[in-house]
C-alpha cells in the first residue's frame, strides 16, 4: 500500500476526486476544455525514448538529439535521479537544484557530470531559492554552453515560478519537461485562468511532444466521458527545432504508468483532433 503524508494514496485520491466532482460547474468545465484544446492544438509527434515504465517520472528524451557537450537543469530531485544519470551517460553536464534534501548520492562515473545545489525554485531569487531566470543566467555565466533541457518537478511551485520572465529565459532552451500538479484546482476560477495563461505563454515558444497523467494523483471521468487527471507530466520542444524531430503518424501516446499498481489513465483524447 502506497502512503503519502500518512494517508494511503488511494484513500487520499478518492477524497480529492469526490471534492472535485462536488465543486465542478459550467465555468470550470469550459476552462478545462480550453486547457485541453490548447494542448491538442500544440501537440506534435516526435521520436522519443523513455527511461522507465515504472518509476516516478517516466521521463522521455528526444531519440535523435545529441545531448553531448550540453547542459541540463534538473529542478526537484528527491530520491530519483534516473533522468539525470541518463543525461550524464549521454555526455550532458547536469546541475541539480533541490532545497528539500541535503545532497544526492552519486556513483563515481557521474561525479564529474552531475553537480548538486541545495537551492529551490521560486518566482524570485532570495535566500535558498533562485528564479528560473537566475538559474539559467548562472549556467550561462559559469559554463557558457547550450542548455539542452530543463526539468521541473517541484511539487506545485511550478505554477508560481514560471513567470513571464522565466518563460522568456526558457525560450532559448531546446526541451522543457514539467510536472504540473493540482489540476483539481480548476474549480477555482483564478487558478484555471492563471493556468491557461501560463500555458499560452509557454506555447508561444514551445510545442508539446509528450503528455502523461501521473497516476499517483487522482483523476475523474467527466460527463463527456473524458478523463481529467490531477497531475500531468508534459514535455515541450522548442518550436525552432521541433521540425527536426517530428515523426509521421497520428497523435498518440505510450501508455506508461508512474505507479505500477495504480489505475491506468487514458489521455488519448487530449492529443486527438476534437470531434
Amino acid at each position: 500500500m502506497k502512503i503519502r503524508a500518512g494517508v494511503p494514496i488511494d484513500i487520499r485520491n478518492a477524497i480529492e476526486e469526490k471534492i472535485f466532482l462536488n465543486s465542478i460547474n459550467s465555468r470550470a468545465t469550459e476552462d478545462m476544455q480550453i486547457f485541453v484544446d490548447l494542448i491538442r492544438r500544440s501537440f506534435k509527434n516526435c521520436d522519443l525514448v523513455f527511461l522507465s515504465k515504472l518509476k516516478d517520472g517516466c521521463y522521455p528524451l528526444l531519440k535523435a538529439f545529441d545531448y553531448s557537450n550540453t547542459v541540463a537543469i534538473s529542478v526537484g530531485v528527491g530520491n530519483n535521479i534516473l533522468l539525470d544519470e541518463s543525461l550524464a551517460r549521454l555526455g550532458c553536464t547536469v546541475h541539480l537544484f533541490d532545497h528539500t534534501i541535503d545532497n544526492v548520492s552519486l556513483k563515481n562515473e557521474f561525479r564529474n557530470r552531475i553537480t548538486f545545489h541545495k537551492v529551490g525554485l521560486a518566482a524570485e531569487t532570495q535566500e535558498n531559492f533562485m528564479s528560473m531566470s537566475s538559474m539559467i543566467q548562472y549556467i550561462n555565466d559559469t559554463l557558457k554552453r547550450k542548455i539542452s533541457l530543463v526539468k521541473i518537478d517541484c511539487e506545485g511551485c511550478e505554477w508560481s515560478s514560471l513567470t513571464e520572465s522565466a518563460i522568456l529565459a526558457l525560450s532559448k532552451v531546446d526541451q522543457l519537461i514539467v510536472e504540473f500538479h493540482f489540476l483539481n484546482k480548476f474549480t477555482d476560477q483564478y487558478f484555471s485562468s492563471s493556468s491557461i495563461n501560463l500555458f499560452n505563454n509557454i506555447l508561444e515558444y514551445f510545442d508539446i511532444c509528450y503528455i502523461s497523467p501521473n497516476n499517483f494523483s487522482g483523476s475523474v471521468t467527466l460527463d463527456s466521458g473524458n478523463i481529467w487527471p490531477f497531475t500531468i507530466e508534459v514535455m515541450f520542444i522548442n518550436k525552432e527545432i521541433a521540425g527536426q524531430y517530428s515523426s509521421e503518424g497520428t497523435n498518440s501516446l505510450p501508455k506508461l504508468k508512474n505507479w505500477k499498481l495504480g489505475k491506468s489513465i487514458d489521455l488519448s483524447h487530449w492529443t486527438s483532433p476534437r470531434l
